[in-house]
């Protein structure tokens, strides 16, 4: 069951996964500062758990929604496009800056492009980019996603859950299982466009945005391109942009299998929001 809800479809909160569930944490006293964190295609709250955890720890309240179609089944999925996730970021995004003086962003995959695009719309001081879906190692052409997607809605890929990543909040045991089967076993071809127009869109944005920005890319990310870092560096307009390369680090940063990559960019998401 759906329902509209500020220009995108939100999803009831009965079959959401623990893991996917939204993340606020808010301290006994008034902070000035918050930390939006925005996750990946497919993905959900939870995989930002940890620097969340590590920046609610240095004093900022911590907030990470579920964008609609995420993290209860595929058929929510089906349901929705880049217009919704996109939405319902941004009106997480309004409702903060009227509680905080500053709300820097996190984001992760396509939530870096939704990050991004929030920092061409809005004044946003400070953002950190995991692996940030800029640049891709392997594109499919936009028009042939879009005619694949009026013959099928979805065609099935090869997915088993990798152990030796370490996940971290809140979680039930059979949450990577169910939510590998019902998203991750699955190629969407109509969400995979949006998502691309949406990397398309951002790409023409890099250069009027003013953002202080931190951007990490791993070595070993078979997704996304090295050619992001040096791109969101010197693409940007803010004074302080720096960029980071984890040669042992993959594209699932934020809860990496590397432990030195894993904490490295930790640090420095501390260092770089909290200075």
């Amino acid at each position: 069951m759906k329902t509209e809800t500020s220009g995108f479809m939100k999803d009831t909160d009965s079959a959401v996964r623990t893991c996917a569930r939204p993340i606020e944490r808010k301290h006994r006293t008034q902070v000035s500062k918050a930390v939006l964190g925005l996750h990946g295609y497919t993905g959900y709250p939870g995989e930002l758990f940890l620097p969340l955890d590590l920046l609610f720890k240095e004093g900022f309240d911590v907030y990470a929604p579920r964008y609609p179609g995420h993290g209860t089944n595929g058929q929510d999925f089906m349901k929705t496009t880049m217009k919704d996730w996109v939405a319902s970021a941004q009106h997480t995004y309004q409702t903060l800056t009227e509680r905080y003086d500053q709300v820097y962003l996190i984001g992760h995959s396509m939530g870096g492009l939704i990050a991004t695009h929030l920092a061409s719309l809005f004044p946003v001081q400070r953002m950190v980019l995991y692996a940030p879906a800029i640049v891709l190692q392997q594109k499919i052409p936009l028009q042939l996603l879009e005619l694949m997607s009026l013959f099928r809605k979805r065609s099935p890929v090869s997915w088993q859950r990798d152990r030796s990543y370490p996940l971290y909040g809140r979680r039930d045991e059979d949450d990577d299982q169910f939510l590998g089967q019902e998203y991750w076993s699955y190629r969407y071809f109509r969400q995979i466009a949006s998502l691309e127009k949406l990397r398309r869109q951002v790409l023409l944005e890099l250069s009027h945005i003013l953002t202080d920005t931190l951007v990490f890319t791993g070595g070993e990310d078979s997704l996304i391109a090295q050619e992001t870092g040096p791109l969101i560096q010197e693409g940007l307009k803010g004074k302080n942009n720096r960029w980071i390369h984890l040669e042992r680090g993959t594209h699932l940063i934020p809860y990496d299998k590397d432990d030195a990559a894993r904490d490295l960019a930790m640090q420095e998401t501390l260092l770089f929001l909290s200075s």
